[in-house]
């Protein structure tokens, strides 16, 4: 399949399905509110795997919605059989250990769960019987006083998981032994041992002679003993003796006793080196051949005793991985691009210091545009961000390979369930980003997603976390200014029901918030003009928004801002937009209509700053309130026929040809006051308004005029003897302009 070619299974799909709509696919609400499964409903136990483990990959990436009690559906191994879980990275709760106490579980993968305690270690020991695999990688027993005392009085063994093939340990409670937490174990298969101090005499290892196929000893201090063992481990298929980076030594054992210890394991498919600093009579000097994966090739020495190439190589951060004759399908290092994929797919599960190194090394890649093979670099990272969503420096690092992967230059490798993945991911570390610095990572990656077709679909999601990163204290101004600018141009793409809800989460009174904090600071920079144009969107066709502002003090600021900033022309537009905004709600504009307001959008009518922009909307607020008729009009000063004659005037002499800094995506609010004959003036405002909309761009704005009935409506217009001249004029002269797309309605 071509990089980038994205398909996903029937299942895959029913499954998410299923998570998203839960109630009511799956489940329902007692009497009691308790969630519950639909009565008689049973589900095959690959199903029931898979539902959990979505789940739980999603609940860390935190997308979507969570339904309380989710896991307490899957308590009845009767309807809701679980075989298989992978809980790495979950906060598991006692509740959800409750939860499963009824399931017979054949895999277990705890890795990197923080707090399994000894209710945890109880579960376990209910497993005996039926665990086959059990990952307690990365894991950290946590017992407290009173559970260290318990514990001493019971045995933290394996002895009696007979059935257990395959287990990951690491970092055993303090004073216990590794072979006697082992126990006998008769069944096991793979053993994968991390940061555990070893006992001296590896005799222990004997009891799996004959069977053990795979062997870890990752980060552990390995006397020369256990190489001498190894040896005698005669099924063995993986070897896994790496270290990271900062406790780099040598093997114990020079090229020839090494080359007899994989002489004498003839089934050995996979060794990892990584970390350790080979000696010199491993090294075979390159020659002129071209690179071979050949064993009788290996420019590392032991390994030409071996009779085929290896699966796996390991040798990321080892002087070997230099040398272009390596006996291996698959190898890990940090000299070529392939190779740092490699470690990156092999470690980031494991080891965080090696998958920081290697995110490094992309790192230098992507940002000179000389990765060739983008979409697995992207998803690669999107599985390491996820996998280690607490690690700082991870998440640092890899928000910066994110960024340039997500750029325009190799986007068209990646197909839209990658891009989907990778704002997940996004969104989830912008959601728990404490650091400044990765604040502005995440948000300077989202600049890359397509607000339209990308972030739209997750506006809710994508408004909340950036509402949170701009409530942050201590948030800098680039970051502010990056955020705001995404707000901004994200409730420019809503329908009005959606700029409602995400008004509702406190968009209006966040933006307000950085309005007040520049006042207080006397600036007005670009985070002021643009939290003043976004609070113009968000308003636009929105009432409850447009009176949130007005009961958050938002007049006060309109205030203000003229007063303090007197000659900022976009700041002033942004401020006259918004106000036209309140004005087309009707029973908001008796909050504009005082002596002070008038007084103010009357002056305003002569600005010539930015253009015609604020004396045009100065006009519009004035128009629709005009348009209330004579009897509205209930301030003395100024009067309304003094006020009419400052709008007649600031309309002549604007341009009618001039361009304009504005986007109408629909003319409703406009033709509104077409038939108030009662505001001659406002009729005018709004006819000039549509005249020059279709003058300047007739392609865009004549359909939807004739779309909306416009042409009817000003036609109506023109038929009216009391209509003025200079109006009918305008009138005409749009309609005209309409004709020829009216064949298309």
């Amino acid at each position: 399949m071509a990089e980038g070619l994205e398909l996903r299974s029937l299942a895959e799909l029913c499954v998410q399905c299923c998570l998203v709509q839960t109630v009511p696919a799956l489940a329902r609400y007692d009497h009691t509110n308790t969630l519950c499964l639909h009565p008689g409903l049973k589900l095959p136990s690959d199903i029931c795997d898979r539902l959990v483990n979505s789940y739980v990959q999603q609940f860390v990436l935190d997308v979507g919605d969570w339904l309380d009690g989710f896991l307490e559906l899957f308590s009845d191994p009767k309807s809701t059989r679980l075989q298989r879980l992978c809980l790495r990275n979950f906060d598991l709760q006692e509740k959800d250990l409750d939860a499963l106490s009824n399931q017979e579980l054949t895999v277990l993968d705890l890795t990197q769960c923080d707090n399994v305690g000894l209710r945890a270690w109880r579960y376990l020991l209910t497993l005996r019987g039926s665990l086959t695999v059990l990952s307690l990688y990365g894991c950290t027993p946590r017992f407290n006083k009173d559970e260290e005392e318990e514990m001493s009085n019971e045995a933290f063994t394996f002895e009696g998981f007979d059935r257990l093939r395959e287990l990951w340990l690491s970092l055993l409670p303090p004073g216990r032994s590794l072979a006697t937490t082992l126990g006998s174990l008769p069944s096991l298969l793979a053993l994968h041992l991390s940061d555990i101090s070893l006992p001296h005499q590896p005799t222990f290892l004997l009891r799996w002679r004959t069977q053990l196929v795979s062997l870890s000893l990752a980060n552990c201090d390995i006397p020369v003993a256990y190489l001498h063992i190894i040896r005698l481990l005669e099924q063995l298929r993986h070897l896994d003796l790496s270290v990271e980076k900062d406790k780099t030594r040598q093997l114990p054992l020079n090229a020839g006793l090494f080359s007899e210890l994989l002489s004498r394991l003839p089934h050995l498919q996979s060794l990892d080196l990584s970390g350790q600093l080979l000696r010199d009579d491993w090294l075979v000097a390159p020659g002129k051949e071209e690179p071979s994966i050949e064993p009788a090739m290996s420019s590392l020495l032991p390994l030409r005793v071996l009779k085929r190439p290896l699966h796996f190589l390991g040798l990321f951060h080892s002087n070997g991985c230099e040398f272009p004759h390596l006996p291996a399908h698959v190898v890990t290092g940090d000299e070529c691009e392939v190779h740092i994929l490699n470690a990156l797919d092999a470690y980031s599960s494991l080891w965080p210091s090696v998958t920081v190194a290697a995110l490094k090394c992309l790192f230098n890649l992507v940002c000179h545009g000389t990765c060739n093979h983008p979409h697995r670099a992207l998803m690669l990272v999107i599985t390491v961000l996820h996998r280690n969503h607490t690690d700082p420096a991870v998440q640092t690092l890899g928000s910066g390979v994110l960024y340039y992967l997500t750029c325009l230059e190799y986007r068209a490798a990646q197909g839209p369930m990658a891009r989907r993945a990778a704002l997940a991911t996004l969104l989830s570390g912008l959601k728990y980003a404490s650091d400044i610095m990765l604040q502005k990572n995440w948000c300077l990656t989202l600049c890359n997603f397509s607000i339209s077709d990308e972030l739209c679909p997750w506006y809710a999601r994508t408004s909340t976390v950036l509402l949170e990163v701009l409530r942050t204290e201590g948030c800098d101004a680039a970051t502010h200014r990056i955020a705001v600018h995404l707000c901004n141009a994200l409730v420019c793409q809503l329908d009005s029901a959606r700029k409602c809800e995400v008004g509702r989460m406190g968009f209006v009174q966040v933006m307000l918030a950085l309005i007040n904090g520049r006042l207080e600071k006397n600036t007005c920079d670009h985070v002021m003009e643009l939290s003043w144009s976004a609070l113009w969107n968000i308003t636009d066709e929105t009432p409850s928004n447009c009176e949130l502002f007005l009961h958050l003090r938002g007049m006060d600021y309109f205030l203000t801002c003229l007063s303090v900033f007197p000659n900022k022309p976009v700041l002033h537009t942004n401020l006259l937009g918004l106000l036209g905004n309140v004005a087309e709600v009707h029973e908001l504009r008796p909050h504009l209509l005082t002596t002070q307001y008038i007084s103010i959008f009357s002056k305003l009518l002569e600005s010539t700053t930015d253009g015609i922009e604020v004396s045009y909307n100065a006009c519009g607020v004035l128009s629709h309130i005009m348009a209330d008729g004579p009897e509205a009009w209930l301030i003395e000063e100024p009067s309304r026929q003094a006020v009419e004659d400052r709008m007649w005037s600031a309309i002549t002499s604007w341009d009618v040809h001039a361009s304009r800094n504005i986007n109408y995506r629909s003319f409703e609010p406009i033709l509104r006051l077409v038939p108030h004959m009662v505001a001659p003036i406002a009729q005018h405002w709004a006819t000039w308004a549509l005249l020059n909309l279709t003058i300047v761009d007739p392609s865009r704005y004549c359909p939807l005029l004739v779309r909306e009935g416009g042409t009817e409506i000003l036609q109506s217009l023109l038929e009216n003897p009391g209509t003025h001249p200079e109006t009918r004029d305008m009138a005409a002269r749009v309609v005209d302009a309409c004709k020829p797309f009216s064949k298309d309605f």
